[in-house]
């Protein structure tokens, strides 16, 4: 297994909860308010620049990807698949482009489960290669991004691993 870790905790307003634990306990605002986004919220509430995190996910992800794959000497035709987290399709495809990776080749599922933070890798491999990765040997080249700002990127081989199906159920907690 080959990976590569980041981090930039200077931006980490970019995708956080400004309140919660022991962060800004006494100075929080429980009730929701009007932010300058224009957005109803807590100071409990998580938070989200869009722009900013779109902007990182499509030139540092990419750039960490490509410098990654050029220390290790590899090649985008030496993997089967491209994981990638699924935030959403437009961030997905445009990091495939970038590293000029097929698109064939970069399974999506955002679109069935929505944005499944930091299971969503999980999740793709048992959604889309399941059976392949039950009955074979796949090498994957999978990257990881967001809070923190933290990212990653992994070359790892996978082969003849028994994986659990999804449980669909419609059970659900109701304290919250």
């Amino acid at each position: 297994i080959k990976y590569s870790l980041k981090t930039d905790g200077s931006r980490f307003k970019s995708l956080y909860t400004p309140a919660g634990a022991f962060r800004n306990a006494y100075t929080a605002k429980k009730e929701p308010y009007l932010h300058d986004d224009g957005i109803m919220r807590s100071d409990y509430h998580h938070f989200m620049n869009g722009l900013d995190i779109f902007q990182f996910s499509i030139t540092k992800v990419p750039k960490t990807i490509k410098e990654f794959l050029k220390h290790y000497k590899l090649e985008n035709d030496m993997f089967d698949y491209l994981i990638l987290h699924q935030p959403n399709k437009l961030i997905v495809k445009k990091v495939a482009k970038k590293i000029e990776f097929p698109l064939e080749k970069t399974p999506i599922n955002v679109d069935k489960y929505g944005s499944c933070s930091g299971s969503s890798i999980p999740l793709l491999i048992v959604d889309k290669i399941k059976t392949k990765v039950e009955n074979g040997r796949i090498r994957l080249l999978a990257s990881g991004f967001g809070v923190g700002l933290s990212w990653g990127v992994m070359d790892l081989i996978l082969e003849h691993i028994t994986i659990p199906d999804i449980i669909y159920s419609n059970e659900y907690y109701t304290e919250g």
